[in-house]
């Protein structure tokens, strides 16, 4: 605490419901939407927004890649008292595609460009899969823009009826997560 104790503690929470359709045509092309309700309070302030994100997904035939388009954070500013905050809208493109794809051992390669509308910052990102025997996934990235650049990691495990996936990425000045 940089004030010892002499200022109240702040409290902060953010809660979102998302309600989601997606349909595909053929093995060609998909199409998703999703609706969200946004929830924020700041030191006992309130404010909340309506947002939504839509995307397509084409896998172009006989091969296995993937490309991506979507953007996301449309909607409404949440409002507290007098000052709005802008949702943080997002445009992505990416790409992924599967480079080993044997029995018991599977590799897949990513990347994609992003762009903040309300910032004007590009990012980009880089990013491998490992799946062993489809059950232990091991993946490994590196995201990056002007002003900061790190690295990511991540595990899973696929149980058939259950999947558990872990990850790790810095978060600037909140630390590590």
């Amino acid at each position: 605490d940089s004030t010892n104790g002499l200022m109240p503690a702040v409290t902060t929470g953010e809660n979102a419901f998302f309600l989601s359709l997606a349909y595909r045509m053929k093995d060609l092309v998909s199409f998703g939407v999703t609706g969200k309700y946004i929830m924020r309070e700041i030191g006992g302030y309130q404010g909340n927004a309506f947002g939504g994100d839509a995307g397509v997904l084409i896998t172009p035939p006989g091969t296995s890649l993937r490309v991506g388009l979507g953007v996301f954070n449309l909607g409404q500013e949440v409002k507290f008292i007098s000052v709005a905050d802008q949702l943080p809208m997002l445009g992505r493109i990416g790409i992924a595609g599967r480079v080993l794809d044997i029995p018991q051992n599977t590799v897949m390669l990513s990347g994609d460009f992003s762009y903040g509308f309300n910032s004007g910052v590009w990012e980009g990102a880089v990013g491998a899969e490992y799946w062993y025997d489809q059950t232990l996934a091991i993946r490994a990235g590196y995201r990056g823009n002007t002003d900061q650049n790190y690295w990511t990691a991540g595990a899973g495990v696929d149980l058939k009826v259950a999947r558990l996936d872990s990850s790790y990425a810095p978060v600037g000045t909140l630390g590590d997560t």
